[in-house]
């Protein structure tokens, strides 16, 4: 019976996308030839998804768990499901499905083998390994938008809320706001490898904004405080939306991949604060998550859930197991690097 109704609940999610009142075509996301040039490889972890309504999604934010599976909570809270890291997987051809997840469209990080999960007009979550909730944070007055990133520095959740742009220390259960922004709508956020920046997508004005997380010194942006806006785009036009930044040795490390509401894939530098799309073809994209095993980005789709790998000599994202040690190394070693390349951006 229990696994009737779990099977039922992924079928009805499915048949609710079809009855989608804006319908969305199937996605044919595809590296376009800049892309390709640049070395980028972009495959499909689950497919066989309805293409249903614009806002419609059967598979949301993803996570990697202790045993290196991909958990996906269900967009409408029904299920959370358990898939292999592989390519080429059907909706049904989950590991696992398992009790009923936090509903209203849950982002999911992961801290080292720890899941933490929020919740959109919802709170903070502890979760099980099989994506259902283990116990609520305690975080009085905080309200989760959607994007939800782990710092990879220090183990904490870099999130959108209601609040702005928060930072949230799931252990001491304790945040500090980043930035309000000025009241308008957080949505994606990512984390730079080193755990200095934190990139957010200002839905509202379509651009994407840069905050520090540290007081020190940035190769990029020169001295920082923390809180301080480092970054901004001009409006982007694509509907900014999941990130993750590039790290490593190839020649576009700490560039931004975002994953565009237009269905476009976008390579943001963070120096001349211009987009450059890398593919097209997609219904919708929205969230990012981290593949923290091995260094590609997962991109969910109206219909698919995508995997972008970076070009030879880098990774996107890193192993989010907190190393704060390393941290105050680097913030300690950079000032003459950082008076050679930075390039202060003027807000």
């Amino acid at each position: 019976m229990a696994g009737w109704w779990r099977n039922g609940a992924l079928a009805l999610v499915a048949a609710l996308a079809v009855c989608g009142t804006r319908q969305a075509s199937a996605s044919a996301l595809a590296l376009n030839g800049t892309g390709t040039g640049m070395g980028f490889t972009l495959a499909t972890v689950v497919g066989g998804m309805p293409a249903g309504g614009y806002y419609d999604y059967t598979l949301v934010s993803v996570a990697l768990n202790a045993s290196g599976n991909i958990v996906a909570p269900l967009t409408n809270g029904f299920d959370s499901y358990t898939y292999a890291n592989a390519d080429n997987q059907t909706l049904y051809g989950y590991l696992s499905n398992a009790g009923t997840a936090v509903p209203g469209g849950m982002a999911i990080t992961a801290v080292g083998g720890q899941l933490y999960g929020s919740a959109y007009s919802g709170g903070y979550y502890k979760l099980n390994q099989d994506g259902t909730v283990q116990s609520t944070l305690v975080l009085p007055g905080l309200m989760a938008r959607y994007g939800l990133w782990t710092n990879p520095a220090n183990g904490h959740l870099i999130s959108s809320s209601f609040q702005g742009l928060v930072d949230i220390d799931p252990m001491a259960q304790s945040f500090t706001v980043v930035d309000p922004l000025s009241g308008t709508f957080a949505d994606g956020v990512t984390v730079t490898p080193d755990g200095q920046v934190a990139y957010v997508a200002d839905f509202p004005n379509d651009k994407v904004l840069g905050f520090s997380l540290v007081n020190g010194v940035s190769a990029l942006y020169g001295p920082m405080t923390y809180g301080q806006q480092v970054f901004a785009t001009a409006a982007l036009g694509h509907g900014s939306d999941g990130m993750g930044v590039l790290a490593g040795t190839c020649a576009l490390a700490g560039q931004i991949v975002v994953n565009n509401n237009d269905g476009t894939v976008g390579l943001i530098d963070p120096l001349a604060a211009t987009e450059t799309t890398i593919a097209s073809g997609g219904n919708r994209g929205d969230y990012a998550g981290l593949d923290t095993a091995g260094g590609t980005l997962f991109l969910s789709q109206n219909d698919s859930l995508m995997r972008i790998t970076a070009p030879a000599g880098c990774s996107i994202g890193s192993n989010p197991t907190p190393e704060p040690s390393g941290l105050a190394l680097l913030a300690a070693g950079l000032p003459m690097l950082g008076m050679l390349r930075r390039r202060r951006f003027a807000l």
